[in-house]
């Protein structure tokens, strides 16, 4: 006998929840918000425009929030006495790390915040995952900027939005500038071909010019709206790095090269955004950034409803017991 197949839970777009999306879409957004529609767009209807605030529970055990905060304060301490200046690798040696890492250990209070057994095994493994990223650093870079916040109007697909956000680190590498993202949790790997792919790009562009603000869209458009969102968020799991691209050429920062994730958890390796792309391609990549970000918000304006997107964020999502009832 086969299981029943759940039907996939979804809300209705209701007069309300246009009047909160409207308030929402008003006040400067994050990139995180973003990538909260992109990964479910029926989590990011509950948290954001029904207001249902997730279950308080008393922390029993592991703080991985209050430990990635110590982990980009150690690096911001790292970076600081080099700020405008070049680093190369090898300047920052390792009693230099675990000095930093254990005054920020205790600013934050972990000793007192995590078990016993946990805050071990962060004292030893935090600096250990320290230098092996700090040995995937390049041979040098300029370090331009740290923990550096952006806020700005975007146009995207004809309408006006403010952004705000904070880039861990700017590099200037090779004369280009480079946007740096820490990661102390894991990271999903990021496909460079989609910045290439001039075909998906284009019928999103022709998209964008058709929905204008305002505009009904008609079966034809919708369906196309959802084929196109569907596929940017399966090869595009984070909008963070585009954000901030976007962000950073609005405001002048010029010229910009790539946008790295750094995975602090294994190997300490970035993961670049485009992945090399030079020339005219790497300038195209900056402006498809900007198609990347229209899509999720076209999505939200013209959807029929906030449906769920079940996969393995669903285990820690803190609205995963209503997609049951």
């Amino acid at each position: 006998v086969r299981a029943a197949v759940a039907e996939v839970k979804q809300l209705e777009r209701s007069a309300d929840m246009n009047d909160a999306l409207a308030r929402l879409l008003r006040e400067p957004l994050s990139a995180t918000r973003l990538d909260v529609y992109l990964q479910c767009p029926l989590r990011f209807a509950w948290q954001y425009l029904c207001g249902l605030r997730p279950p308080r529970e008393i922390n029993e055990g592991d703080d991985p929030a209050a430990v990635g905060t110590c982990i980009h304060d150690t690096l911001k301490a790292l970076y600081e006495p080099y700020l405008h200046k070049t680093v190369r690798r090898g300047d920052i040696s390792a009693e230099t790390v675990r000095a930093r890492f254990f005054e920020q250990l205790e600013t934050h209070g972990l000793r007192r915040q995590l078990p016993a057994d946990s805050c071990l095994m962060l004292e030893e493994a935090a600096p250990m995952r320290l230098m092996r990223f700090l040995e995937n650093q390049p041979e040098q870079a300029t370090i331009m900027a740290l923990e550096k916040e952006l806020r700005g109007p975007l146009r995207l697909a004809g309408r006006d939005y403010a952004f705000v956000g904070t880039m861990d680190r700017v590099d200037k590498r090779d004369g280009l500038f480079h946007v740096l993202d820490y990661k102390t949790g894991g990271i999903k790997k990021l496909d460079g071909s989609l910045w290439t792919d001039l075909a998906f790009f284009s019928r999103a562009g022709q998209l964008c010019d058709a929905l204008h603000p305002a505009q009904e869209a008609d079966a034809g458009h919708l369906q196309q709206l959802e084929k196109l969102f569907s596929e940017l968020r399966e090869r595009l799991p984070s909008l963070q790095l585009p954000c901030y691209l976007s962000m950073a050429q609005a405001g002048g920062m010029t010229p910009l090269g790539d946008a790295a994730l750094v995975e602090l958890r294994d190997d300490g390796k970035e993961h670049p955004l485009f992945g090399g792309l030079v020339d005219e391609d790497l300038e195209a990549a900056l402006e498809f950034c900007n198609t990347a970000l229209a899509l999720p918000l076209l999505h939200m304006e013209y959807s029929p409803c906030f449906a769920a997107r079940p996969d393995t964020h669903c285990r820690w999502c803190p609205y995963a017991g209503l997609c049951s009832v």
